[in-house]
Protein backbone atom coordinates (compact mmCIF):
# COMPACT_ATOMS: atom_id res chain seq x y z
CA UNK A 1 0.00 0.00 0.00
CA UNK A 2 1.27 3.61 -0.86
CA UNK A 3 1.51 5.40 2.17
CA UNK A 4 -0.43 9.50 1.40
CA UNK A 5 2.38 11.66 2.15
CA UNK A 6 4.63 9.56 -0.16
CA UNK A 7 1.56 10.14 -2.93
CA UNK A 8 1.82 13.90 -1.94
CA UNK A 9 5.05 13.98 -2.85
CA UNK A 10 5.08 12.15 -6.19
CA UNK A 11 2.10 14.31 -7.04
CA UNK A 12 3.90 17.38 -6.28
CA UNK A 13 7.10 16.26 -8.55
CA UNK A 14 4.53 15.16 -11.11
CA UNK A 15 2.96 18.19 -11.30
CA UNK A 16 6.32 20.11 -11.18
CA UNK A 17 7.94 18.20 -14.16
CA UNK A 18 4.40 18.53 -16.01
CA UNK A 19 5.06 22.30 -15.94
CA UNK A 20 8.57 21.95 -16.72
CA UNK A 21 8.67 19.86 -19.63
CA UNK A 22 6.00 22.53 -21.56
CA UNK A 23 6.05 26.25 -21.94
CA UNK A 24 3.13 26.20 -23.64
CA UNK A 25 1.20 25.20 -20.02
CA UNK A 26 0.13 27.31 -17.86
CA UNK A 27 -0.53 27.41 -14.03
CA UNK A 28 -3.57 29.21 -12.25
CA UNK A 29 -3.39 30.26 -8.41
CA UNK A 30 -5.11 27.63 -7.28
CA UNK A 31 -2.36 24.95 -8.72
CA UNK A 32 -4.00 24.06 -11.58
CA UNK A 33 -1.99 23.59 -14.80
CA UNK A 34 -3.66 23.97 -18.17
CA UNK A 35 -3.56 23.76 -21.82
CA UNK A 36 -6.14 25.24 -24.04
CA UNK A 37 -6.06 22.99 -27.60
CA UNK A 38 -8.92 25.11 -28.52
CA UNK A 39 -10.88 27.92 -27.66
CA UNK A 40 -13.79 27.21 -28.41
CA UNK A 41 -16.93 29.48 -28.66
CA UNK A 42 -16.29 32.33 -26.44
CA UNK A 43 -19.99 33.55 -26.30
CA UNK A 44 -21.27 30.51 -25.06
CA UNK A 45 -18.26 29.88 -22.72
CA UNK A 46 -18.50 28.09 -19.56
CA UNK A 47 -20.04 29.48 -16.67
CA UNK A 48 -20.35 28.25 -13.04
CA UNK A 49 -23.90 27.03 -12.86
CA UNK A 50 -24.39 25.36 -16.06
CA UNK A 51 -24.17 22.42 -17.40
CA UNK A 52 -21.61 20.51 -20.00
CA UNK A 53 -21.91 17.86 -22.19
CA UNK A 54 -18.49 16.39 -22.42
CA UNK A 55 -16.03 13.98 -23.98
CA UNK A 56 -13.01 12.98 -21.81
CA UNK A 57 -10.35 11.13 -20.40
CA UNK A 58 -9.38 10.91 -17.15
CA UNK A 59 -5.79 9.23 -15.66
CA UNK A 60 -3.55 9.28 -13.04
CA UNK A 61 -0.40 10.73 -13.23
CA UNK A 62 1.68 7.11 -13.99
CA UNK A 63 -1.38 7.15 -16.86
CA UNK A 64 -3.83 4.62 -15.72
CA UNK A 65 -7.23 5.72 -17.22
CA UNK A 66 -9.81 5.48 -14.54
CA UNK A 67 -12.73 6.95 -16.53
CA UNK A 68 -13.02 7.88 -20.59
CA UNK A 69 -16.20 8.60 -22.45
CA UNK A 70 -14.23 7.65 -25.69
CA UNK A 71 -14.45 4.10 -25.36
CA UNK A 72 -18.33 4.25 -26.51
CA UNK A 73 -17.96 7.78 -28.02
CA UNK A 74 -21.07 9.14 -25.43
CA UNK A 75 -20.42 12.42 -24.20
CA UNK A 76 -21.50 12.44 -21.04
CA UNK A 77 -23.62 15.70 -19.12
CA UNK A 78 -22.45 17.24 -16.09
CA UNK A 79 -23.88 20.02 -13.88
CA UNK A 80 -20.49 22.13 -13.41
CA UNK A 81 -20.72 22.73 -9.85
CA UNK A 82 -20.92 18.85 -9.45
CA UNK A 83 -17.65 18.24 -10.78
CA UNK A 84 -13.82 18.00 -8.98
CA UNK A 85 -12.91 21.45 -8.62
CA UNK A 86 -9.85 20.99 -11.02
CA UNK A 87 -12.19 20.16 -14.07
CA UNK A 88 -14.82 22.70 -12.66
CA UNK A 89 -11.92 25.38 -13.08
CA UNK A 90 -10.54 24.30 -16.10
CA UNK A 91 -13.98 24.19 -18.16
CA UNK A 92 -14.75 27.63 -17.20
CA UNK A 93 -12.23 28.85 -19.27
CA UNK A 94 -13.21 27.22 -23.01
CA UNK A 95 -16.77 27.62 -25.02
CA UNK A 96 -18.63 25.25 -26.63
CA UNK A 97 -16.37 23.08 -29.33
CA UNK A 98 -13.02 24.07 -26.79
CA UNK A 99 -10.66 21.69 -26.28
CA UNK A 100 -8.44 21.54 -22.86
CA UNK A 101 -5.77 19.55 -21.35
CA UNK A 102 -5.82 20.09 -17.78
CA UNK A 103 -3.18 18.36 -14.64
CA UNK A 104 -3.72 19.08 -10.89
CA UNK A 105 -3.45 18.29 -7.65
CA UNK A 106 -5.70 15.84 -4.74
CA UNK A 107 -6.56 19.68 -3.41
CA UNK A 108 -8.70 19.79 -6.70
CA UNK A 109 -9.41 16.40 -7.36
CA UNK A 110 -10.24 14.21 -4.31
CA UNK A 111 -8.23 15.18 -1.96
CA UNK A 112 -6.77 13.48 0.72
CA UNK A 113 -9.05 10.30 0.44
CA UNK A 114 -9.17 9.59 -2.94
CA UNK A 115 -12.24 7.03 -4.21
CA UNK A 116 -12.48 3.78 -5.77
CA UNK A 117 -10.80 4.47 -8.33
CA UNK A 118 -8.25 7.21 -7.64
CA UNK A 119 -6.00 6.93 -4.52
CA UNK A 120 -5.24 9.14 -1.91
CA UNK A 121 -3.47 12.58 -2.83
CA UNK A 122 -3.12 11.98 -5.95
CA UNK A 123 -2.61 14.05 -9.46
CA UNK A 124 -5.11 14.06 -12.32
CA UNK A 125 -4.87 14.34 -15.53
CA UNK A 126 -7.86 15.56 -17.75
CA UNK A 127 -8.58 15.49 -21.78
CA UNK A 128 -11.64 17.28 -22.51
CA UNK A 129 -13.68 18.39 -25.20
CA UNK A 130 -17.01 20.64 -24.42
CA UNK A 131 -19.30 19.50 -27.04
CA UNK A 132 -21.86 21.69 -25.44
CA UNK A 133 -22.67 24.37 -22.67
CA UNK A 134 -26.23 24.36 -21.61
CA UNK A 135 -26.37 27.43 -19.99
CA UNK A 136 -28.60 27.58 -16.45
CA UNK A 137 -32.07 28.98 -16.04
CA UNK A 138 -32.12 32.21 -14.50
CA UNK A 139 -33.89 31.46 -11.84
CA UNK A 140 -30.75 28.75 -11.10
CA UNK A 141 -28.32 31.83 -11.57
CA UNK A 142 -29.82 33.35 -8.62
Amino acid sequence: MVKPRRTKAESEAFLSRVERENSEIKRTDSGLLYLIEEQGDTIRAVKPTDQVRIQFRATTKEGREFETTYDDNEAETFALNQVVKGLSEGLQMVGQGGKIKLWFPAALGYGSTGNQKVGANEALCFEVEVVEVIPAKEEDEQ
